[in-house]
C-alpha cells in the first residue's frame, strides 16, 4: 500500500487543493452573484459549469493523449485560477456565463486525467482503497474551503486571489513530483448507445 501511494501521493495532494478551490470559489460566486443578478439568471450561471462540466470528458481522452496526464492537470488549474480572478471585474450575465463554463471544463477535466492517472498506476487489488483516500482528500478540501470563507467578505477581491492560489497551489505537486506518470490517454469510454 506504501508503493502505491508514493506512485499517487502528488494527485492526492493536487485533488485536496483544488476541491478546497473549487468550493471556495463556488461559494463566493453565489454569494457575489446573490447581490448582483436575479434568482434565474444565477440559476443559469450556476448550471454553466454543469454544461462545462459534461464536455469535458468528451475531450480528456484526446487532450491527455496529446498532451499527457501532468500537462492536462497543470493547464486545468491554470484555467480556472485566471478565470475566478476576472469574475470581479466583468460582473455582466455573458461573462460570467463564459467563465462558469471555463471553469467547467477546466475542473472536469483534471478529473479526467487525475482519475485516469489513479487508475494507470494502481494495481486492482489496492485502487479501491487508494480511491478512498482521493476522495478523502477531496472531502477534506471542500471542508477547509468552507473554513476559508470566515477569512474576508465574499465581495473582497482577496478571496477571488485566494481561490486562485489554491488552485496554482494544486499544480505545484504534479509538476514537481517524480516517478509513476502514466505514458497513455485513458481508454476509449463505454458508449452510451
Amino acid at each position: 500500500m506504501r508503493t502505491a501511494i508514493a506512485a499517487v501521493w502528488a494527485i492526492i495532494v493536487c485533488s485536496f487543493f483544488v476541491q478546497t478551490a473549487n468550493a471556495l470559489q463556488t461559494d463566493l460566486i453565489s454569494l457575489k452573484a446573490d447581490g448582483v443578478f436575479r434568482a434565474g439568471i444565477i440559476g443559469l450561471l450556476m448550471a454553466s459549469y454543469y454544461a462545462g462540466y459534461v464536455v469535458a470528458p468528451l475531450l480528456g481522452r484526446v487532450v491527455i493523449g496529446r498532451f499527457g496526464h501532468v500537462k492536462t492537470v497543470v493547464v486545468a488549474m491554470l484555467l480556472p485560477a485566471a478565470v475566478i480572478l476576472l469574475h470581479p471585474l466583468f460582473v455582466n450575465t455573458f461573462a460570467w456565463i463564459v467563465f462558469r463554463a471555463l471553469s467547467g471544463i477546466a475542473l472536469s477535466l483534471s478529473y479526467v486525467a487525475v482519475e485516469s492517472w489513479i487508475n494507470a498506476s494502481i494495481p486492482n487489488l489496492l485502487r479501491g482503497r487508494v480511491f478512498s483516500i482521493y476522495m478523502f482528500a477531496q472531502l477534506a478540501g471542500m471542508t477547509v474551503a468552507q473554513g476559508l470563507l470566515t477569512l474576508g467578505p465574499p465581495s473582497n477581491y482577496g478571496m477571488f486571489v485566494l481561490a486562485a492560489a489554491l488552485f496554482l497551489i494544486a499544480a505545484a505537486p504534479v509538476i514537481i513530483a517524480r516517478g509513476n506518470k502514466p505514458l497513455s490517454a485513458p481508454p476509449n469510454p463505454l458508449s452510451i448507445i
